[in-house]
């Protein structure tokens, strides 16, 4: 979890060995599901007024060096 810019962003970090090969889909269905009920059972929890949220992949590609990683805000 992290903030910027007002927004409170839950971030999802995919590293891929060299031989794999980094897909925007490698964050599944199933995952983003289970990311998001965590994320609003979290800011349930969480007093106050409710935060702006959104969803934040990382893909690190560990085939170079050093690595790289590719940013997706507002991922899903």
């Amino acid at each position: 979890m992290a903030g910027h810019d007002g927004k409170l962003r839950f971030v999802e970090v995919k590293v891929r060995a060299p031989e794999d090969p980094l897909s925007d889909d490698a964050v599944s269905p199933h995952k983003r599901r289970r990311l998001k009920s965590a994320a609003e059972a979290w800011l349930a929890a969480m007093p106050g007024e409710p935060l702006e949220a959104c969803f934040l992949v990382a893909y690190v590609d560990a085939s170079v060096e050093p690595w790289a990683i590719r940013w997706i805000d507002d991922a899903f």
